[in-house]
């Protein structure tokens, strides 16, 4: 058996304080230049997640057929948090070290659409779905956390491109971390040995914890003088993912009063994210 787990994120909204950073206070002046070209800054995180969760387990390594799939949808989730940033004082002048964490945490006990459970339990037609059930999705809490450390060096540009006179090329090691947790509560059931069932209250947990580690190369491009944009990407086959299934069964449901854990992990799974902000 083995799993793929599919996580989505599509849009994100970061809103930044520009007077949080270090870069007009002391720390940037003599005598801490010569001795420390570097500023800090700091912003706040306010914005929304949109997506789909995904998990899929399949009944033979290397096979097509699935064993289960499961999606969480993700509309919306509302997070906050902060931003930290070190770069080279004058980076577009002179190569330097530079380092970015963001941490965010969404907000719990947000509906976030519905949840879907699909079932392949028949082994002589394996492509035969037997079991549906469809629930309302709660999202219990999310904690993201982005790391990026790295390199940066600027090219001067000839004179033929007077609005942009240097970009500046990154070379970093990003790491994140994602937890998200969500709960499936109400709704109802096909079962093809059990027949239909209406659910109320708590019915699944779920829960995906990703660990990736990827190197990453990216471009910065000034413009209007206060203002940049960075286009880049990040690749890398070192990614971890633990999905976590807690299922309550039910005595009218044919099963005695338990609680039913799966636990699937995929390890060295392919991570390629373009950027551009």
């Amino acid at each position: 058996m083995r799993g793929k787990v599919k996580y989505c994120w599509l849009l994100g909204l970061l809103l930044q304080s520009p007077a949080a950073g270090a870069q007009d206070s002391g720390w940037s002046g003599a005598p801490w230049k010569a001795v420390f070209p570097y500023t800090f800054s700091a912003a706040p995180a306010l914005g929304v997640l949109l997506g789909r969760a995904e998990e899929i387990v399949y009944q033979d390594a290397g096979g097509d057929a699935k064993l289960s799939q499961i999606l969480w949808d993700i509309l919306p989730v509302v997070y906050a948090g902060f931003s930290l940033d070190c770069s080279p004082i004058d980076p577009w002048r002179r190569w330097g070290f530079f380092g970015e964490v963001t941490v965010k945490w969404g907000l719990p006990l947000m509906k976030t659409g519905i949840m879907e459970d699909r079932d392949w339990q028949d082994p002589a037609n394996p492509s035969v779905m037997t079991d549906y059930s469809k629930h309302d999705a709660y999202s219990k809490g999310v904690f993201l956390l982005d790391a990026a450390f790295g390199v940066s060096a600027p090219i001067q540009l000839p004179p033929l491109m007077p609005a942009v006179s240097a970009i500046r090329l990154k070379g970093f090691m990003g790491f994140s971390l994602m937890h998200h947790s969500w709960s499936a509560e109400n709704g109802y059931g096909e079962y093809r040995n059990l027949g239909n069932y209406t659910f109320y209250g708590p019915v699944i947990t779920y829960q995906q914890v990703w660990y990736i580690l990827a190197p990453g190369l990216a471009v910065e491009i000034p413009f209007l003088s206060r203002f940049s944009a960075e286009l880049g990407f990040q690749i890398s086959p070192l990614v971890w993912c633990v999905g976590q299934d807690h299922h309550f069964t039910r005595h009218d449901l044919g099963h005695q009063e338990q609680h039913l854990f799966f636990q699937d992990d995929m390890a060295y799974g392919l991570f390629l994210e373009p950027q551009a902000r």
